[in-house]
């Protein structure tokens, strides 16, 4: 599944990069999936294109980019996110399995513990009287962590344990070994999602 991520992300690197089918051998290498895989993504776009030659081939004559505004790489001119489909939603599932982090979290131990990393707007510890000294967390990844608090707790947002770290390294080795559940804070990057640099291991965003 992180090789078909990964593909499909080099495409529009490919295109944000103006790298195209006849040009596919001046896109990065790596190692990260093992020296046999170097050149996975230069291979890729040689076979067919970056996404803007795939969309030119398939969809421009259904739904033109430039008429739709659709499908465009965001080049720093549009705060749009897309939100994917979330399927059926209705379809009941499994309960979670003995012994997997949700079951742990639920069951064993009855609280989120949550690694952050400390900054504004993110992760800030803030005095809320001054003579008491008293604390709270405020940030959008504090946030976070309360709405997976309030999703596995039957909409209680104050089951977490907040874990504040240094550095990304020092939170991915707490993921690795279990002394958090989730790091909210963590950069999105190939490394830290097939084989974080520290820990050896990948992690799931």
């Amino acid at each position: 599944s992180d090789i078909v991520n990964w593909v499909a992300r080099s495409l529009l690197a490919a295109e944000e990069q103006n790298i195209t089918q006849d040009t596919a051998s001046d896109f990065m290498t790596t190692n990260v999936f093992g020296d046999e895989y170097e050149n996975m993504f230069v291979k890729a776009i040689q076979a067919v294109g970056n996404y803007g030659e795939l969309y030119a081939k398939h969809l421009e004559h259904i739904m033109p980019r430039d008429d739709f505004g659709a499908n465009l790489l965001n080049n720093g001119s549009t705060g749009l996110h897309y939100s994917f489909p979330l399927g059926h939603e209705s379809l009941a599932g499994p309960d979670p399995v003995a012994g997997s982090t949700i079951h742990n979290i639920t069951i064993e131990r009855g609280t989120l513990r949550c690694g952050i990393l400390e900054g504004v707007g993110f992760g800030q510890v803030l005095v809320v009287d001054n003579t008491t000294n008293m604390t709270r967390w405020q940030g959008m990844d504090i946030d976070y962590c309360y709405a997976l608090s309030a999703s596995l707790f039957e909409g209680d947002p104050t089951k977490v344990e907040f874990n504040r770290f240094e550095n990304e390294t020092d939170g991915y080795q707490a993921l690795d070994v279990g002394r958090v559940d989730v790091f909210a804070g963590g950069r999105v990057t190939m490394e830290s999602d097939v084989k974080e640099r520290t820990t050896g291991k990948g992690f799931t965003f």
